[in-house]
């Protein structure tokens, strides 16, 4: 999260974004929560696994995480994806029905 927050975005945008919406004319007619817990076969989980995977690298070339950290997370986020009885709850997101 800091590192998206020192280059400029916002990760916690869904807080906002309503307003955000709304202050751009539009009409907010309905917010909805979403959250998955999905096991490695699920299509779905191709979504965080892959951001995982491409960003730890980054966040080692940009200084913010060490080669060990990272050697270790992605180590036992594999073990985890090898287990068919795995749950992973993606990330927060948030389905917005607007007008204008």
């Amino acid at each position: 999260m800091a590192n998206w927050r020192a280059s400029g975005d916002e990760p916690d945008i869904a807080r906002t974004l309503p307003s955000l919406l709304g202050d751009a004319g539009f009409r907010v007619r309905s917010v909805t929560p979403l959250i998955f817990a999905v096991g490695p076969q699920d299509f779905v989980w191709q979504w965080p696994a892959g951001f995982l995977k491409s960003h730890l690298p980054r966040l080692v070339e940009m200084g913010r995480a060490d080669l060990p950290w990272t050697s270790t997370v992605l180590e036992q986020f594999e073990s985890a994806e090898r287990d068919p009885r795995t749950l992973m709850l993606t990330p927060l997101v948030l389905e917005i029905v607007a007008d204008i």
